[in-house]
């Protein structure tokens, strides 16, 4: 399980991206009076601007160093310079790439940080946090998270399936009585939390309908399959037929030609002249037949490929989920049971553990088996969890409490310009895609997840040690 949460993160390096422009929180420092070049936000964690020598050494060795670090005798100067050096050439590069991929991404501003071996090398913003307010982001610029909550929440997860309160091969109705017995294809189908964990449910995503069902359903109908293959056969072996009895005609024909042909010798030049014109005008209606008929396939296949191309495009569209209903809803769900009544009723996309398909919805079911496992409100799980993993400033989504450094939200209108994004409530995914975060705060998940002590049990099961 641990390691399923070390690949959910991903790596120690996160970095979290607003939306395009400008100048980078050191750069800031340039243009800004003495007084603000000493503020804290977007400080140099490489130590680039601190002296190069600590007045403490062994404090600062044992503050960010492991126990084999601080046994051992410490680096020289030249070692010391060396690797600032190093870092710096690295954030240098690093900050040029992140400055092209904003302008390519269009993103007014992007914050970052960045641990190696648990020990964070560089933090920093670039852009903009607010553009009407002229406010740059920073490492501790708050952000909507995203997915990245369906990490957070498989931690929660992990920890009561840990604690022997959760059953992940158990019926979710086990954890969520509310929730309705499916049924696919006629057929009830049972929906475990280890589906919903792995988009295996069959549940939904923001798109209503699936929209490859009809092809599925044609995949399926093996009889009506095999009437297609028997009626395309039948169409080959009748075009086959016609091709030789064609050979047939254009044979006889050939041996008639032969045949007159030898008559004709003897006949007066006339009758010769009078084949030749016949022969001539027969040619010229057989190159203008296949001209058409050329035609015909060509304009046939250009006709197929337009439809294709229309059919492409519409399901782009419906896949874009940005452009669904679903993604811009603005009433608060109080509880996970209502926001369950959304989606709960639709049909399913597959029978559960047969197929996959990335789904926030299913995230919120997962919600509601945490409300059922732990005996509490899922917020509260979460909101404790945070606390526990000392994430500070990582919040649930909520638009009414103040909450410092918090960016807004932009999107772009047809002609590509920006404009603030619409408000939305996103109290009805809460679990999979509803926390704020910093890049400092996910820096620290991601080295928890990582660098986790671990043990073995006498039944040979690793276990996580908090």
């Amino acid at each position: 399980m641990v390691n399923l949460l070390a690949r959910l993160v991903g790596t120690a390096t996160v970095v979290s991206i607003g939306t395009a422009l400008c100048k980078s929180q050191e750069e800031k420092k340039d243009i800004l009076p003495d007084d603000d070049k000493n503020h804290p936000q977007g400080r140099d964690v490489v130590a680039t601007e601190l002296p190069e020598k600590s007045e403490d050494p062994s404090k600062e060795q044992g503050l960010r160093g492991s126990d084999e670090e601080q046994n051992s005798p410490p680096a020289s100067d030249e070692v010391q310079v060396d690797r600032k050096s190093r870092i710096e050439e690295a954030v240098k590069q690093s900050r040029k790439l992140l400055k092209r991929r904003m302008t390519e991404a269009g993103a007014p501003g992007l914050t970052i940080a960045v641990s190696v071996n648990g020990e964070t090398m560089w933090e920093d913003g670039l852009g903009f946090a607010d553009l009407e307010n002229n406010v740059r982001c920073t490492p501790v610029t708050v952000m909507r998270i995203a997915s990245i909550s369906k990490s957070l929440t498989m931690t929660a997860v992990a920890k009561l399936w840990e604690e022997g309160k959760l059953d992940l091969d158990a019926p979710v109705q086990k954890y969520i009585p509310s929730f309705p017995v499916k049924k696919f294809e006629g057929e009830e189908v049972t929906i475990t939390t280890r589906h919903l964990l792995s988009h295996q449910s069959g549940i939904r995503h923001y798109a209503l309908k699936d929209p490859n069902k009809k092809e599925k359903k044609e995949k399926n109908n093996s009889t009506g399959g095999k009437k297609v293959v028997e009626s395309k056969g039948e169409r080959e072996s009748g075009e086959i037929k016609k091709k030789d009895e064609e050979a047939g005609e254009k044979e006889g024909k050939t041996k008639d030609d032969a045949g007159e042909k030898t008559m004709a010798d003897k006949e007066p030049s006339k009758a010769e002249g009078k084949e030749r014109k016949e022969g001539s005008e027969g040619q010229s209606e057989s190159s203008q037949s296949v001209a058409e008929a050329k035609k015909a396939e060509l304009e046939k296949l250009l006709r197929s490929k337009a439809s294709k191309k229309r059919k492409s495009k519409k399901k782009e569209e419906e896949e874009n989920e940005f452009d669904m209903q679903e993604y811009y809803i603005k009433e608060k769900f109080e509880s996970i049971e209502e926001a369950l009544k959304l989606f709960q009723d639709d049909e399913l996309f597959f029978k559960p553990g047969t197929g996959y398909l990335y789904t926030t919805h299913g995230w919120t079911v997962v919600s509601g088996v945490v409300e059922g496992a732990a005996g509490k409100p899922f917020t509260k799980v979460i909101a404790q969890l945070f606390h526990e993993l000392g994430l500070e400033n990582t919040y649930l989504d909520v638009n009414t409490p103040i909450i410092y450094n918090r960016a807004r939200y932009y999107i772009r209108d047809k002609h590509g310009r920006l404009q603030n994004a619409p408000y939305v409530d996103n109290s009805y995914k809460w679990a999979g895609g509803g926390f704020l975060s910093t890049v400092q705060d996910l820096n620290k998940f991601g080295n928890a997840m990582l660098y986790s002590s671990q043990h073995q049990s006498e039944e040979g099961n690793v276990h996580m040690k908090s």
